[in-house]
């Protein structure tokens, strides 16, 4: 679905964390304002990043887990009022491509229906 960009959006990481199912990562900590997060550190790159505990399946241990998809912590930097295409939203950001085909992720608050103004 094609939607509005509400708000400026910068995204925070220049390396985000990046992951194929079925790689590791370590558990380091829980968002206390979202606690559908966790911070994850990948074992093989130790790049980290927020990922939505949805996507992981902890071990025994609860330190270690497992991505059950493949998961890329890439944020979209935005402009107010530009346009970009949905795929999935998720505890509160949406995956989204914008018309230069780049991809990333988009708070949900920050988006609007394509008519409406931003």
């Amino acid at each position: 679905m094609e939607v509005r960009v509400s708000e400026a959006h910068v995204r925070s990481y220049k390396m985000p964390v990046v992951a194929d199912v079925g790689d590791r990562v370590r558990l380091k900590r829980q968002d206390d304002d979202a606690p559908e997060w966790v911070w994850v550190e990948h074992e093989r790159t130790d790049l980290g990043g927020w990922t939505p505990k949805a996507f992981l399946e902890t071990d025994e241990t609860g330190c270690w887990a497992i991505f059950k998809r493949d998961y890329a912590a890439t944020e979209l930097t935005v402009e107010v009022g530009q346009l970009v295409q949905t795929h999935e939203s998720v505890a509160g950001w949406t995956w989204c491509k914008a018309m230069d085909l780049q991809t990333g992720w988009i708070p949900s608050h920050k988006l609007i229906p394509k008519d409406r103004s931003a």
